[in-house]
């Protein structure tokens, strides 16, 4: 994934990211902050959501995975709930 080295070394509790990247997924995503300190909590968008991949994802460890278009209002609200967990976690 050629965009790693910003999820590597920047500083952020929340990254709000699409399930496909030109030169990657989210399971790549999930990699690359695996050992950061403090957690990143991986909010996951796509257009196309379905059990099966939330599942996938929850499990892997992403936060959560919303549909697409995003609401703003729920959004934020996620992005909160979801600062509160990487601070915790």
């Amino acid at each position: 994934m050629e965009g790693q080295q910003p999820l590597k070394t920047s500083r952020f509790q929340v990254l709000v990211a699409e399930t496909k990247f030109s030169d990657g997924n989210w399971e790549d995503a999930l990699e690359a902050l695996a050992n950061r300190r403090p957690k990143v909590a991986l909010v996951l968008t796509d257009v196309v959501t379905d059990a099966r991949l939330w599942t996938e994802a929850i499990h892997r460890g992403a936060y959560d995975l919303i549909a697409a278009p995003l609401d703003n209002a729920e959004i934020r609200r996620i992005v909160r709930n979801a600062q509160t967990h990487a601070v915790l976690y």
